[in-house]
């Protein structure tokens, strides 16, 4: 299989990136990685953004800097000529910068558990001809020419393996910790992120409910969403924050999880700048942008009571054009009481609004109670589900189906729906409950569970026997689907 590549298809900023990458894509091995794009905040640089990344397991991380047209230095500088003349670059210092800060951003992480990330930099200039040295820093092996980018994974390779590189090679695993960090849950990440982006822009794949809710409480400033798994409370987090930015609020999203912040910065940085938040990210994340760092021996005391208390003080002593007029949290029911008084702190007046999304039965914290100190509006999503069985129909879908147009209106009404998979293609649910019940003769097995399977938006849960299951779709899928799926014994 090829290398891991994110995003699948990148928008290059010129030519010459796309140089670099198809070569890289095309000599990377099966389990290295190639990133492009990688965007990140740093406290000492700000935003980061790297043009490269190459993550190698057996070998560690490598930054590329891209630079097109033709690259010369002379008088202790670099020039880039092209079809808008000649200007001044820094591409040495540009790759450097980058590969410090993400060694800092890594090594920093809540929970990051990899020791000192293994990490060098490059410079990759396509079309230029590259023959000696550049300077005191731009020695030859840090640079990649126009003849050198056949080679450019070789050469990528030599670099992480430059006796001036003194840490040792990774000996566990950490480019899926890597992934975590930079892109959230990543088994799919183009599809999480291409799926959350076209909910966003198309909120009409939301549950009628669902849709009308935010228009029901647009007049209210604070409100409590409350809603089980699959209910779309993330999805509303999202479009209340596209709403407020939108009206010109200065809009700070937070959630508990990584995986949830990484997936809807991925999500919205598809829409127009006036429609995105000033911040998204975990609570300690907008810590780190206000220099409130953990140290390498961080325990739980840190990240309870010292990092609030340290942010409670850094939030106070914020510049006006930094504060929030607008907070959207979701994953609130695994908030710390302490976080609360830190987060609300850096709001820029006391007329400030608040999106709270919670929901009690996915709390990791029993201890904490995830709500602030201010009267919140209540609102409760319910949970909109489809019951699919894969041969016979369920009882209550044989009462109510005499009446095909009444049945079928039941779809958008109801909070519960009962179908076959057969009756079901082409429809939708944020969450789907199938149970296999045995085949119809002349069927394949693998295309019913496949179409039943694929039927839901959030949650699938799979309520059948292992073995029966596992001898239509194979061991390799069975496993895939017990780390994906709630899989039920039957039951009568």
């Amino acid at each position: 299989m090829p290398p891991f590549v994110h995003p699948e298809h990148p928008q290059f900023a010129d030519d010459s990136e796309r140089v670099a990458w198809e070569a890289l894509k095309a000599g990377l091995r099966d389990d290295d990685v190639l990133l492009h794009g990688v965007r990140f905040t740093d406290p000492r640089d700000g935003d980061v953004e790297i043009d490269l990344l190459v993550l190698m397991p057996d070998a560690g991380a490598v930054v590329i800097e891209v630079k097109g047209g033709h690259v010369t230095y002379s008088n202790g500088s670099f020039q880039q000529t092209g079809a808008d003349g000649t200007h001044p670059i820094d591409p040495l210092n540009q790759a450097m910068k980058g590969m410090y800060a993400l060694k800092r951003f890594l090594e920093s992480r809540p929970h990051w558990s990899r020791g000192k990330v293994r990490a060098t930099w490059m410079a990759c200039f396509p079309y230029t001809e590259v023959t000696h040295d550049m300077g005191p820093q731009g020695r030859r092996d840090v640079l990649i020419g126009k003849s050198d980018v056949p080679q450019i994974v070789q050469l990528a390779w030599n670099r992480l393996w430059d006796p001036a590189l003194t840490l040792a090679a990774p000996r566990t695993p950490w480019v899926d910790a890597v992934l975590e960090h930079l892109l959230g849950t990543w088994d799919q990440p183009g599809e999480i992120a291409a799926r959350s982006a076209a909910r966003l822009q198309h909120v009409d794949q939301l549950t009628e409910t669902q849709a009308r809710v935010l228009g029901l409480i647009a007049q209210n400033r604070r409100f409590e969403i409350t809603g089980s798994a699959g209910t779309g409370k993330t999805w509303l987090a999202m479009e209340q924050a596209r709403r407020w930015s939108e009206a010109g609020e200065r809009v700070c999203f937070v959630s508990y999880g990584r995986g949830v912040a990484s997936s809807v910065s991925h999500a919205m940085a598809e829409l127009p700048a006036r429609s995105q938040p000033a911040f998204i990210g975990t609570f300690h994340q907008l810590g780190w942008t206000w220099g409130v760092m953990a140290g390498p021996d961080a325990g739980s005391q840190f990240w309870e009571t010292d990092a609030p208390q340290r942010m409670l003080e850094a939030a106070r002593g914020l510049a006006d054009d930094q504060r929030f007029t607008a907070f959207v949290v979701d994953e609130a029911q695994d908030f710390a009481d302490s976080w609360w008084p830190a987060l609300l702190a850096s709001a820029a007046s006391d007329d400030y609004r608040l999106a709270v999304m919670r929901d009690d039965e996915q709390a990791v914290f029993t201890q904490r109670r995830g709500r602030p100190e201010v009267p919140l509006v209540p609102v409760t999503l319910n949970e909109h589900i489809a019951l699919l069985t894969t041969q016979h129909r369920h009882p209550v879908q044989v009462e109510s189906s005499d009446d095909k147009a009444a049945y079928w209106e039941d779809f958008w009404g109801n909070d519960v729906f009962y179908s076959t998979v057969a009756g079901f293609k082409g429809l939708e649910r944020p969450v789907v409950v199938l149970a296999i019940d045995g085949f119809h003769e002349g069927v394949d097995p693998r295309s019913v569970l496949y179409a039943g399977m694929s039927r839901a938006r959030d949650l699938l849960i799979v309520v059948g026997d292992s073995a029966e299951l596992e001898a239509v779709v194979g061991g390799k899928l069975m496993r895939r689907l017990q780390r994906g799926a709630v899989v039920l014994p039957p039951t009568d």
